[in-house]
């Protein structure tokens, strides 16, 4: 019989075990409780104050001594970017910040001349490239150099082979960095680069960076392959790396190499990193052991003067902290590679009748791609552009109101259309109809949207403005400064932002006393995040900043939060963006206000409806190169590149369909030059497979002739970065079937005029260029015709190859 001390004895034991049971996950609770309680952007700014400390007056940001360091400059460039912070958080006394110092410094680094070499290192290109653009820098002309960083890298690519620079299955450095770079930039990376690196990782899921260090190169090549969209996180070797990686996590939650003793701020950030890029969180409970999380790791690591370390304590261990804290993986922080995947979100999501779901959906892709320099009308299926829906439907949503009719007009007048007829409709007299003289007003006199998005219409339709519809807009002002969509709704920021571009270009400036008393209440509406509470709302304030001229940078919050970055927030890893945090669904309205705001648009159009164009650009660059552009106008939906060069007026000599010479400029005798042949794509140069007679070439196309050598196999494209509004003006935009990518001068174009003319000598052609223009080689001779032997001699043998072969096997 068991006395009551037996049963007292054995129910301390039973609680014993079921607390033993329970302990981990009642730790982990805890873990995550006391993650979920810090402030990680406190831990943020506290690493910053100590950057300040390490920087030194050029700018620049120590490492193990008192000197500036380019790769830990480097890295406070992505870390600043990472945190949403501005750079100019770390000014020095000689008001520069890091990437002035990378600008003065970046060439000499990457061309290791503190070894008192001039090789490139590639590796470090990756990585000065990554934070160029991390810094929305100019990649294609940085730098006292005006270093061409894409240009640099792919020349160090191996096609045959898929490997980037001195890279090797047990040193693949030169691969993660130089892959991780374009795809920051948001340029090209060669998918058989990619294979390649898939291919080389370990068995045990690792990649090594030649000295062993798995634990450090592992998550950078994660990066690397998810930064080039052909894979994704659910792939093979991305769940083998993350096994990996999660094998090597520590009790606590973090992670250190062999050499550390505890948590290493610079392993657990990348590693950090790189969950991010696979879409992993740092509170996750996959990541969270006994001891605690990764987050619980570093901030365990943080300093009383803000640094991350243990062993080593150091600017580039904060940085990487940073970076660990920061949930934005670096290849992902550039504002062209965003605003370019974003579009691609929106183009891919357009419908067999050429339109996105509604008319007015489509009038908002429609001002966005042409604010972005796309030609609305070549982004088409099966031959059905927006145009092509409105056509169909714009009637039926111009019967809605003011608003819509106003809108319209916008959209059209944007791509070069005639508002006054379209498909039949006069827009414009629709709109003076809904005018109501009595009470001075478009539609509903108490609405702002229909006030404001009428006067747009006009202005962009090139119509005077009734005196009194401005006056109706200015009393719908309210005592606080803000609009209200219609009275009794309360005033609020997007019908403000909305109502001072409608005052803007009905001819208010913007020292007005309603302008300023509208973004003073713009002022007092923004969060210390730097937003409005969601992207549209957002995205609106900063259309309103653009059509004044007032940059959005300038509106720092006293956390440092601006609006750009702000909005990036509601970006998805789908390129799309979500409402707010309370509707997380793609939406394609937030994501073309964004686009617009992003690049710089707005809704104040000042065009003339004047259709675009039909012009192609051409770029001659010869062997010294020396830059000749030349805009050509054509008849018809396209030209032969043979044909577009004779109309050109540029001088050329051909033989048997082959280019002997341009300009006079020619293949030597005895030498190996010839003319290549290319087209633009938008981010590089495309080589043409076929003769120039046999290529057909659209409006708002770019294509060059390139004189290289043919000993170089396949030949190098020309460094010129171009841009269409460049070379043909502002009215000529791109072609979409033959540029679908975004590039830097699209969101840049001052840059692309002003940056490549440094870097390079370039003239629009003209006859005086021509005549000036003499051949240094007095003797020149046709084309050498040893390639076409050595490819036709090559053609046989692969045949006689595969007959044997199939003899063989018979």
């Amino acid at each position: 019989m068991e006395t009551p001390l037996r049963k007292a004895q054995f129910f301390i034991v039973f609680l014993t075990l079921l607390s033993l049971a329970f302990a981990p996950l009642l730790h982990n609770t805890r873990a995550q409780s006391v993650s979920s309680e810090v402030d990680v952007h406190t831990a943020i700014l506290q690493a910053v104050e100590y950057l300040k400390t390490q920087q030194n007056d050029d700018g620049g940001i120590r490492w193990i001594d008192e000197s500036s360091s380019v790769a830990v400059s480097v890295r406070v460039v992505l870390a600043l970017a990472a945190s949403r912070l501005p750079q100019e958080v770390l000014t020095s006394s000689q008001g520069l910040t890091p990437v002035d110092y990378l600008a003065n410094q970046g060439y000499d680094w990457i061309f290791q001349s503190e070894n008192g070499e001039s090789e490139l290192n590639l590796a470090r290109a990756g990585q000065l490239l990554t934070a160029v653009a991390a810094a929305n820098q100019d990649p294609y002309a940085f730098g006292s150099e005006r270093i061409n960083l894409p240009y640099l890298i792919n020349d160090q690519y191996d096609p045959n082979s898929g490997v980037f620079g001195k890279a090797t299955p047990n040193n693949v450095t030169d691969q993660v960095w130089a892959i991780l770079g374009l795809a920051s930039a948001y340029a090209s990376v060669p998918q058989d680069s990619v294979t390649w690196l898939s291919q080389a990782q370990q068995a045990d899921g690792s990649w090594d960076d030649g000295f062993g260090s798995t634990l450090d190169m592992t998550p950078l090549a994660v990066m690397a392959l998810l930064s080039s969209d052909y894979l994704h996180e659910n792939d093979p070797e991305i769940l083998l790396a993350l096994d990996f990686i999660g094998e090597n996590q520590q009790s606590n939650g973090g992670w250190q190499t062999e050499w550390d003793s505890t948590t290493s701020a610079n392993v657990t950030g990348m590693i950090l990193q790189s969950l991010y890029a696979a879409g992993h969180q740092l509170t996750d409970p996959l990541w969270t052991k006994e001891d605690g999380s990764p987050l619980d790791a570093l901030l365990h690591i943080q300093q009383e003067n803000g640094a991350f370390g243990a062993d080593y304590i150091n600017a580039y261990g904060t940085a990487d902290g940073i970076l660990g804290l920061s949930d934005q993986p670096l290849y992902d922080l550039g504002h062209v590679r965003r605003v370019g995947r974003a579009f691609a979100f929106v183009f891919d999501a357009q419908d067999d009748d050429g339109g996105w779901g509604s008319t007015g959906q489509t009038l908002d892709v429609i001002i966005a791609a042409q604010a972005a320099g796309w030609d609305p009308q070549t982004i088409a299926i099966n031959d059905r552009s927006p145009l092509t829906f409105l056509a169909n439907n714009l009637e039926a949503y111009i019967a809605s109101g003011p608003d819509a009719i106003g809108k319209s007009i916008i959209g059209l007048v944007a791509p070069g259309q005639d508002p006054t007829n379209f498909n039949g409709l006069n827009l414009v007299q629709a709109l003076i109809e809904s005018y109501n003289p009595d009470t001075a007003a478009f539609g509903d006199p108490e609405n702002t949207w229909h006030q404001a998005l009428s006067l747009l219409g006009l202005k962009a339709a090139n119509v005077e403005i009734p005196e009194g519809a401005l006056q109706t807009l200015l009393d719908l002002q309210r005592e606080d400064g803000g609009w209200e969509y219609a009275t009794g709704f309360g005033t609020w920021a997007d019908s403000t932002a909305l109502a001072l571009q409608a005052l803007l270009a009905s001819g208010l400036s913007s020292g007005d006393d309603a302008i300023q008393n509208g973004f003073n209440y713009l002022r007092g509406q923004q969060l210390e995040s730097g937003g409005w509470g969601d992207a549209s709302t957002t995205s609106f304030v900063i259309m309103a900043l653009n059509a004044s001229d007032l940059h959005p940078d300038e509106w720092r919050t006293q956390s440092n939060g601006t609006p750009i970055p702000d909005l990036f927030t509601y970006q998805k890893p789908s390129g799309a963006f979500m409402f707010s945090e309370d509707f997380v669904d793609d939406n394609l309205m937030a994501t073309t206000a964004a686009l617009l705001a992003l690049i710089g648009g707005h809704y104040y159009i000042q065009h003339t409806f004047e259709v675009p164009t039909n012009s192609v650009g051409l770029v001659i660059q010869d062997e010294q190169d020396t830059i000749t552009t030349a805009c050509v106008n054509i008849e018809g939906k396209s030209i032969s590149g043979l044909a577009l060069l004779k109309n050109s007026g540029i001088p050329y000599e051909d033989q048997d369909g082959f280019i002997n010479s341009i300009m006079n400029r020619s293949n030597p005798q005895d030498g190996t030059l010839y003319w290549s042949y290319w087209h633009w794509d938008g981010r590089e140069w495309i080589f043409h497979t076929s003769g120039a007679g046999d290529i057909d070439v659209l409006p708002g196309n770019l294509e060059a002739w390139y004189l290289v050598s043919w000993e170089r196999f396949p030949s190098p494209p020309p460094e010129y970065t171009p841009h269409i509004q460049v070379i043909c003006g502002e009215n000529q935009l791109k072609n979409y079937a033959a540029q679908p990518y975004l590039h830097y001068y699209d969101l840049n174009k001052t840059a692309a005029n002003v940056n490549q003319a440094q870097k390079f000598s370039v003239k629009p052609y003209s006859q005086d260029i021509e005549s000036t223009t003499t051949d240094p080689q007095s003797e020149t001779k046709p084309l050498s015709t040893t390639p076409l032997i050595i490819i036709g001699v090559l053609g046989v043998l692969v045949i006689a190859l595969v007959v044997w072969l199939l003899f063989r096997k018979k």
